[in-house]
């Protein structure tokens, strides 16, 4: 190889050199990116299973005011209230099958299955009434116990505004003031009146509805 030719190959090697050099000098390294420890996250904590909320039910007329005896005295069906808003004695509600009153509250799936019954047998009531089905149906329960009581003073023979001489649908109907019965049936008869005694607006209606009562207790008691 010439002189000549061998310079040149050096010159081009030292050029080659120089530069690959100057690009490392300018080229930062990137930094390595910050890893995160890894942590074991808690598990959520399980909410407890809803506990399934178990009504009684007795059918009633909606505008029926609560039985002479008590709601107790009332042999409930059993339903599941899926609403979030706590049943209240007495309460009017829609079933499946019609209209009820809820009578007991609070009646746990143990009670129910006490009682014979299993959470898959029972049904679910449909809807609660709403506060001016209530009024309504109050509105219309005191209207027709006033003519109940009217009709009631009409047959014991007293003074008595307007014509109406029998008692509401919804309320027992006016027994006889006087005769003759079978002890039974004196015995109901005695019990209406006794109500309608304890229901007395005034003193006359009060001493007029008792004397009636005692009439039928006496038959019932054979004195």
């Amino acid at each position: 190889m010439s002189p000549r030719r061998k310079s040149w190959l050096k010159a081009i090697l030292r050029s080659a050199l120089t530069t690959k050099t100057a690009k490392a000098r300018t080229t930062k390294a990137k930094p390595a990116k910050a890893t995160k420890p890894k942590s074991n996250p808690k598990p959520a904590p399980k909410k407890p299973p809803q506990r399934t909320q178990v009504v009684g039910v007795a059918f009633r007329n909606h505008a029926e005011p609560p039985p002479y005896r008590g709601w107790d005295s009332l042999k409930p069906y059993f339903y599941i209230w899926p609403f979030p808003q706590t049943p209240t004695i007495g309460g009017r509600v829609i079933l499946p099958t019609g209209e009820g009153f809820i009578v007991k509250v609070g009646v746990t799936p143990a009670a129910v299955r006490a009682e014979g019954f299993t959470l898959k047998t029972l049904d679910t009531v449909h809807r609660a009434f709403t506060p001016a089905e209530n009024k309504a149906a109050q509105t219309k329960q005191e209207r027709d116990f006033e003519a109940w009581l009217n009709a009631a003073r009409r047959a014991a023979g007293l003074d008595t505004k307007g014509r109406r001489t029998k008692a509401p649908k919804e309320l027992p109907e006016i027994p006889p003031v006087s005769g003759k019965a079978k002890p039974d049936v004196a015995g109901e008869h005695a019990s209406t009146w006794w109500r309608l005694y304890k229901s007395a607006r005034d003193e006359e209606e009060s001493q007029a509805f008792r004397a009636i009562a005692q009439h039928w207790y006496t038959i019932r008691d054979g004195d």
